[in-house]
């Protein structure tokens, strides 16, 4: 692989030194080929200098240090802001927290595994509640969990770990950064922990959630309207979008702590899933 950016290059020679055998460093740099190819599909199929099976072993016997490989990947993403906001002292971008689940669908038994495999939202695999920063064009993975079942910390609750681990020095500015999240984050106990760490906040919500009022989401009319949601002590500007995924378009609501308008809330909402997607799909660069 030879990696033309000059970011890309210092990421891959600062990923190399975490893998002392060379074996396993061989076994990675096939893998990061598939996965920068771009096509969607890093499967071990597709290699042509190891075989599946070797890259099967390296992902899921071969013990390697992983914390190290976060810690470096965490590194290279706070300096990559860093050098970022040096470039443009004068206008620095806004700093933008996306928290998503994403989960990895299983079948099959795997015995080592048994602790992460749940079944959620009848999708039955390991689901990580994961947190990317994107700042302008950037967009970088941070951090992750993993969901470990019914009785254990709930999404909502490991994200707002997840926040934690985000460095002082990235949340400064006088532009103040903003979270978003879809609609399985919505719970109170999450977007005032989110609004208590000096944030701001686009998320989700169901069409039936109860305002004080008595109505639901559903029965407002107008884009951009400012209503107090059951459980919250303020005022938050609710808008919508209409996703044409399927045959039947899908609307989905939006909310936030700022007034934003009914139009750019929901522009902002469906930049959201797009910037989702490229993270889901593994494609290049996605201007938004």
């Amino acid at each position: 692989m030879y990696p033309k950016e000059p970011r890309s290059r210092r990421l891959y020679s600062d990923i190399l030194p975490c893998f002392s055998r060379k074996q396993h460093r061989e076994s990675f740099e096939v893998f990061l080929d598939l996965l920068l190819d771009g096509s969607g599909r890093p499967l071990p199929e597709r290699a042509t200098v190891k075989s599946p099976s070797a890259l099967s072993r390296f992902l899921n016997h071969s013990t390697w240090n992983t914390r190290q490989l976060c810690r470096v990947m965490r590194q290279h993403a706070f300096q990559t802001l860093q050098d970022r906001w040096r470039q443009q002292p004068h206008q620095r971008p806004k700093l933008e927290l996306l928290v998503d689940l994403t989960n990895l669908e299983k079948t099959g038994k795997f015995n080592e595994l048994a602790d992460w495999m749940h079944t959620y939202h009848s999708v039955h695999g390991v689901h990580l509640v994961v947190l990317y920063l994107c700042c302008g064009e950037l967009r970088l993975p941070w951090a992750f969990q993993v969901w470990r079942g019914k009785g254990t910390p709930s999404p909502a609750q490991l994200a707002l770990k997840l926040l934690r681990t985000v460095p002082s020095a990235l949340l400064l500015g006088k532009r103040r950064s903003r979270l978003h999240a879809d609609g399985g984050f919505e719970s109170t106990e999450f977007i005032q922990g989110v609004l208590g760490r000096g944030l701001d906040i686009v998320v989700g919500v169901r069409c039936n959630r109860k305002l004080e009022d008595g109505r639901q989401m559903r029965d407002l009319m107008v884009r951009g309207s400012l209503v107090e949601p059951c459980g919250l002590d303020q005022a938050m500007c609710v808008s919508w979008v209409w996703l044409y995924r399927n045959k039947k378009p899908e609307q989905r609501f939006v909310m936030s702590n700022l007034d934003l308008g009914g139009k750019y809330l929901a522009r902002v909402g469906k930049r959201r899933w797009r910037t989702l997607r490229l993270f889901q799909n593994g494609q290049g660069p996605l201007r938004t």
